[in-house]
């Protein structure tokens, strides 16, 4: 009976250990599948501004569709708890779950991260060479408008500004042509200098029109005037001239 009592007292202490044992990794799992979960959950609501970005905006339109199904093998999960109450065998199985879930959860987290860095990536180098398009483009441009209207504003300081410009958007595309910011913004001074540049030469040139029509109308009202003058003075073979002619054909003979 001692013999008995004492086997039994062993397996029983033996039985309890391992239901400790179970319950204590249950628990760890539990805690480690909690933190996997609100990993994912981070990296599904860091994804959400490269979702929103679209095909037309990337250089590479796969990395939407890789960024889509990486989202889409997030599954919602059961919470799995592990009571004190529940047996050795189902404390064991409920660690072997939130275990499977801690993986399943950190390879999607892993997936989503790196598909939406893919994704913003590949918009930005899709945005970095639509700035460099645009800023070579207005380069060419100013420098033709620049090149075409040599001598045709007589302050030079216009002049002088657009050259200026010009070459300060030649540094930022060999410089900062990674800069998407910067490149825009050299767009946009050189819009403004050749704005600046082009109506300072059409003023100019209309200046010159109008110069030229009030020369018109000066020498065209002289003209005039010179007309007048004649028309209201004699110049000796005028009416004395005539009077003298009929005086004459009434004597002769």
């Amino acid at each position: 009976g001692g013999g008995w009592y004492w086997r039994f007292s062993e397996q029983r202490q033996e039985s309890h250990r391992l239901h400790q044992d179970a319950l204590t990794a249950c628990t760890e799992a539990v805690d480690q599948n909690s933190t996997a979960q609100k990993t994912l959950a981070k990296a599904l609501a860091d994804a959400k501004s490269a979702q929103s970005i679209t095909a037309d905006q990337v250089a590479d339109g796969a990395t939407i569709d890789t960024l889509k199904k990486a989202i889409a093998a997030v599954k919602n999960v059961e919470a799995v708890a592990c009571k004190t109450s529940a047996s050795t065998s189902d404390l064991q199985e409920y660690a072997k779950t939130a275990t499977s879930q801690t993986k399943t959860a950190k390879k999607n987290a892993t997936a989503i991260t790196a598909a939406a860095k893919a994704v913003t990536d590949s918009k930005n180098a899709k945005d970095q060479a639509n700035a460099q398009q645009a800023l070579q483009g207005k380069i060419a441009e100013a420098q033709t408008l620049l090149d075409n209207s040599l001598y045709a504003v007589d302050d030079n300081s216009t002049r002088v500004t657009l050259e200026s410009d010009i070459a300060n958007a030649n540094t930022v595309l060999s410089q900062q042509g990674t800069d998407v910011k910067a490149m825009q913004d050299a767009v946009n001074t050189l819009t403004a200098s050749m704005a600046n540049y082009s109506a300072a030469v059409e003023a100019q040139r209309e200046a010159a029109r109008q110069k030229a029509l009030n020369d018109y109308y000066a020498r065209l009202r002289q003209q005039q005037l010179l007309q007048q003058q004649q028309q209201t003075q004699p110049d000796g073979t005028g009416d004395q001239g005539t009077k003298l002619g009929t005086d004459d054909q009434e004597t002769k003979p």
